[in-house]
Protein backbone atom coordinates (compact mmCIF):
# COMPACT_ATOMS: atom_id res chain seq x y z
CA UNK A 1 0.00 0.00 0.00
CA UNK A 2 3.09 1.92 0.77
CA UNK A 3 3.87 2.39 -3.21
CA UNK A 4 0.07 3.00 -3.89
CA UNK A 5 0.53 5.94 -1.39
CA UNK A 6 3.59 7.44 -2.55
CA UNK A 7 2.33 7.44 -6.29
CA UNK A 8 -1.32 9.50 -5.25
CA UNK A 9 0.99 11.83 -3.97
CA UNK A 10 3.51 11.86 -6.28
CA UNK A 11 0.66 12.37 -9.48
CA UNK A 12 -1.49 15.26 -7.37
CA UNK A 13 2.15 16.99 -6.72
CA UNK A 14 3.07 16.94 -10.59
CA UNK A 15 -0.27 17.94 -11.52
CA UNK A 16 -0.11 20.58 -9.03
CA UNK A 17 -3.13 20.04 -7.18
CA UNK A 18 -4.14 19.60 -3.75
CA UNK A 19 -5.94 17.76 -1.51
CA UNK A 20 -8.70 19.95 -2.01
CA UNK A 21 -8.75 20.42 -5.42
CA UNK A 22 -8.89 16.16 -5.67
CA UNK A 23 -11.78 16.10 -3.05
CA UNK A 24 -13.55 18.90 -5.71
CA UNK A 25 -13.28 16.42 -8.51
CA UNK A 26 -14.17 12.87 -6.93
CA UNK A 27 -16.75 14.75 -5.41
CA UNK A 28 -15.83 13.39 -1.74
CA UNK A 29 -15.23 15.60 1.49
CA UNK A 30 -12.15 16.63 1.85
CA UNK A 31 -11.24 15.06 4.84
CA UNK A 32 -12.22 11.55 2.80
CA UNK A 33 -9.58 12.40 0.32
CA UNK A 34 -7.26 12.64 2.99
CA UNK A 35 -8.17 9.63 4.61
CA UNK A 36 -7.39 8.17 1.36
CA UNK A 37 -4.15 9.65 0.94
CA UNK A 38 -2.89 8.18 3.88
CA UNK A 39 -4.85 4.86 3.75
CA UNK A 40 -5.22 3.70 0.02
CA UNK A 41 -6.83 0.40 1.33
CA UNK A 42 -9.90 2.79 2.47
CA UNK A 43 -10.94 3.88 -1.27
CA UNK A 44 -13.61 2.48 -2.72
CA UNK A 45 -12.71 0.75 -5.80
CA UNK A 46 -14.74 3.12 -7.74
CA UNK A 47 -13.03 6.13 -6.51
CA UNK A 48 -9.73 4.55 -7.09
CA UNK A 49 -10.63 4.58 -11.17
CA UNK A 50 -11.67 7.74 -10.61
CA UNK A 51 -8.45 9.13 -9.04
CA UNK A 52 -6.57 7.85 -11.64
CA UNK A 53 -9.03 9.14 -14.36
CA UNK A 54 -8.52 12.64 -12.79
CA UNK A 55 -4.57 11.85 -14.16
CA UNK A 56 -5.85 10.67 -17.67
CA UNK A 57 -4.32 6.91 -16.60
CA UNK A 58 -5.72 3.72 -15.01
CA UNK A 59 -4.67 1.88 -12.04
CA UNK A 60 -3.60 -0.85 -14.38
CA UNK A 61 -0.90 1.07 -16.29
CA UNK A 62 0.48 2.62 -13.52
CA UNK A 63 1.27 -0.09 -11.33
CA UNK A 64 1.52 -3.27 -14.01
CA UNK A 65 3.16 -1.13 -17.26
CA UNK A 66 5.57 -3.45 -18.78
CA UNK A 67 8.95 -1.95 -18.88
CA UNK A 68 11.30 -2.75 -22.34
Amino acid sequence: MDVIKRELKSMRARAELTQADMAEKLNVSLQSYERWEKDPQAIPIEKLNAIFGVFGTTFEEVFFKEEF
